[in-house]
């Protein structure tokens, strides 16, 4: 139930890493019934009439409309941005054809499910929203960036991975400098060397195998020319470039036209909202940054068990 004719199933089947979940998780799971065990469905309530709405329409607020349809709750999806899809709209198309976004915001409405994009939720102001709704969902993801607080980094040619990859960056750069060792990171070098920088460095603390970028596009990212720099520090950003302490305890200055930090982003959800009366916070806004896959499953999780 929930799980039939899933329309996210082409977009996450598609840019999961599977060599992680499927091959050592799923196939595992079903062999030894843990799936049974984990999930626990909330036997099914009269739902006709009851509404639901969905703050935010990434992968967990998309999963958790089409769960809550299938449930046979009238689904509603507020959208902050002109097109639904959230993170995913910022995945490079070598990575996710946004074809796929059409078609699932297509699929969506002819199922039922009304998506309002353009409005932006305060959400200090649930409390009118629950008087409208019999349900709240808030999937609102991470997207406030974690800033590395370093001397410079509010330089005119510093700009932080969501906005770069939202196009809020300013002119293209014609030499990147990205500070960060995750998928994000990676999307961002993407993104710059279709914009046609001759130049393109990711810069991470740690060592390659510390990274959390998937070994794929990391070796991807190689064969289209981005350099990947190790156990590289920033102390400080300069107006031409970045200072980074190396592994040996020695500096070195990267020369660049743009500096893109990608180490993170976290939520800016108001204390409190956990505690309220059906109100239900899923994916990343809940449980922090975390892969595609873990968001959408998160928000099935929570979901299957809403009474």
């Amino acid at each position: 139930m929930g799980n039939v004719c899933d329309p996210l199933s082409i977009i996450t089947g598609g840019i999961c890493p599977y060599y992680k979940k499927c091959k050592r998780h799923c196939i595992l799971g079903r062999e030894r019934e843990i799936e049974v065990k984990q999930v626990s469905i909330n036997p099914e309530k009269d739902t006709k009439g009851r509404t639901v709405l969905v703050i935010g329409s990434g992968p967990a607020g998309l999963a958790a409309a089409w769960q809550m349809h299938q449930r046979g709750f009238n689904v509603t999806i507020y959208e902050k941005d002109a097109i639904i899809g959230g993170c995913l709209t910022l995945i490079p198309d070598v990575r996710l054809d946004k074809i796929h976004l059409n078609n699932l915001s297509a699929k969506l409405l002819d199922a039922g499910i009304s998506i309002k994009t353009e409005v932006n939720v305060n959400l200090k102001d649930l409390e009118q929203l629950r008087k409208k709704f019999d349900l709240v969902i808030v999937a609102t993801g991470t997207h406030t960036p974690r800033k590395l607080g370093v001397e410079g980094e509010d330089m005119p040619n510093t700009t932080y991975a969501l906005d770069f990859l939202c196009g809020r960056a300013g002119p293209p750069p014609s030499d990147a400098v990205i500070i960060g060792g995750g998928n994000v990171a990676i999307d961002c070098a993407f993104l710059a060397t279709q914009f046609g920088a001759s130049q393109v460095r990711v810069c991470y603390r740690k060592t390659e195998a510390d990274m959390r970028a998937t070994r794929e596009e990391i070796e991807y990212a190689k064969k289209n020319g981005v350099q990947f720099l190790f156990e590289h520090v920033p102390t400080s950003i300069l107006e031409n470039g970045v200072v980074f302490k190396l592994g040996g305890g020695s500096e070195t200055f990267l020369k660049c036209d743009q500096v893109i930090i990608a180490v993170g982003q976290t939520t800016d959800i108001p204390t409190g909202i956990e505690t309220m009366d059906n109100i239900y916070v899923i994916g990343d806004a809940a449980i922090g940054p975390s892969s595609i896959v873990s968001a959408v499953t998160h928000a099935k999780e929570i979901t299957y068990r809403i009474k």
